[in-house]
């Protein structure tokens, strides 16, 4: 009873402030992003701080299993039963009720939370895209430029540029959130996530690792798909849910090891592969595998669901043996050494 109030208190605190946390951060990074040089700062927004919270609610629920299983392996008994039907039993309220209920507040959200489009380049500034330098001195409403055109090579040459075109015919693209706002809202999928800047200054200013952009676009993709699998209804909310089954077949093993790091190792290491399948799945990675050995003759779309969901199966499956396994092994020696 002790170790299951600890758990549901800890997953309690994980979920408020972890969520608070990469909500904080969300709305900075989306300040930064949106930064026009020369312009107001306004990095603390409540609007932009809610619309954090519900982005990275559902990135954190993914890691709540593996996060719970590490702390009962470091501070439970010997007898982890009632922790790991707690777990279990979190996991599924999580992903049964809260995560659908946070999904369907997604029409409100662009509403509720003021996303804005981004505004235009500020006059005034030199900024540098590909092999050419440019120095806007208007940008009207309309977005029509006038300034000068330098490009760089073995000589300098430039050219005036008197108004006659929009900012985004000289290879300055917007991050427009109007738009990713829209298709959030309308439960129609985003193509990618982007890490890019209104301002070519601030990108200059701010380097984002490759590390950090490959594992954002990861867990982008894992949240719209099961934006797009909620409203399909129960089968394919299920689907989707086969992989936090297997995120959840992590409590296997818990006790798969005498060592306590060697077990903490290996839930680490199991649910690193299962988000690294989904991933490889839903870029597209196992493809031409389902092209050699499915018949296409059957609706594409509901094979492609089916091999996810045996590859999430097979996961578990080899999980909880190897859980299994490792404690009729432990058992066996127990009654060896008595």
């Amino acid at each position: 009873m002790k170790t299951s109030v600890s758990i549901i208190l800890i997953c309690l605190i994980l979920s408020i402030f972890g969520t608070a946390a990469g909500g904080l951060i969300i709305m900075l990074y989306n300040s930064c992003s949106t930064y026009i040089i020369g312009s107001q700062a306004n990095l603390f927004s409540l609007s932009g701080f809610i619309n954090g919270i519900l982005v990275f609610y559902p990135v954190l629920m993914l890691f709540i299993p593996m996060f719970l299983v590490l702390v009962l392996i470091r501070h439970s008994s010997k007898d982890k039963l009632p922790g790991i039907i707690t777990i279990t039993i979190l996991t599924a309220l999580i992903w049964g009720l809260a995560v659908p209920f946070e999904l369907s507040l997604s029409p409100i959200v662009p509403k509720f939370t003021g996303i804005k489009d981004s505004n235009t380049l500020s006059s005034g500034y030199f900024r540098k895209n590909d092999d050419k330098i440019f120095y806007f001195t208007d940008i009207d409403i309309e977005e029509k430029v006038s300034g000068l055109e330098i490009t760089q090579g073995e000589g300098l040459s430039g050219r005036v540029i008197d108004g006659d075109k929009k900012i985004t015919d000289f290879g300055f693209t917007r991050l427009d959130r109007n738009v990713v706002a829209k298709k959030i809202a309308e439960k129609r999928p985003v193509e990618s996530v982007s890490l890019g800047f209104t301002d070519p200054l601030m990108k200059n200013s701010i380097t984002i690792p490759y590390v950090l952009e490959l594992s954002v676009d990861a867990f982008y993709r894992i949240i719209q798909y099961a934006a797009t699998q909620y409203p399909k209804g129960i089968i394919a909310w299920l689907v989707f849910c086969s992989m936090i089954l297997a995120l959840n077949s992590v409590c296997a093993v818990c006790s798969c090891c005498s060592w306590r790091l060697g077990s903490a190792f290996y839930v680490v290491f199991a649910t690193s592969v299962t988000i690294i399948f989904n991933v490889l799945f839903l870029r597209g990675f196992f493809a031409p595998l389902m092209v050699k050995i499915m018949d296409f003759s059957y609706n594409l779309e509901w094979l492609c669901q089916y091999f996810n969901v045996a590859g999430n199966l097979l996961i578990t499956f080899i999980v909880v043996m190897n859980g299994i396994i490792a404690k009729l092994i432990s058992s066996r020696n127990i009654q060896q050494e008595v």
